[in-house]
């Protein structure tokens, strides 16, 4: 199948629903034929016969919708310490070379502060029921 063919196939297919997700379904199409013919990452598509583009593009945007509700606070929201703090987290991960044991480091300190988050909750309501202990005594 030639680019003309595939061109045809996107515009018509795509176009009349919504014509940004045809151009963004040409600019995945022309970055994935980049990274499948570098030497590097040929391997890791060997055997494909199909890559659904369509998927990874609602995969993109159930993220998105992930994030959104998760949403984290842009420079301009955020006080002086937490920019540093934000600098500095930024420092430290730069210094890990390999993207997996980043991900490893960011994901471990997500859970740290989901438990942190909840051993601080569950902290408030003892301290208050023992206030309340107190109070009714």
């Amino acid at each position: 199948m030639g680019p003309k063919d595939i061109v045809k196939i996107v515009y018509d297919k795509c176009m009349q629903y919504d014509p940004i997700e045809a151009v963004l379904q040409q600019e995945i199409i022309i970055y994935l034929a980049d990274f499948m013919t570098s030497g590097y990452h040929s391997p890791v598509f060997e055997g494909m016969l199909r890559l659904r583009i369509g998927w990874i593009i609602q995969a993109m945007k159930n993220e998105l919708r992930r994030i959104d509700k998760d949403k984290l606070p842009t420079i301009y929201e955020m006080s002086c310490y937490e920019m540093n703090f934000a600098m500095l987290v930024e420092d430290f991960l730069s210094n890990i070379t390999f993207p997996e044991y980043r991900q490893m480091i960011v994901e471990l300190l997500q859970d740290s502060i989901n438990m942190f988050n909840q051993d601080k909750g569950k902290t408030m309501q003892k301290q208050t029921s023992e206030q309340t202990d107190a109070d009714d005594n």
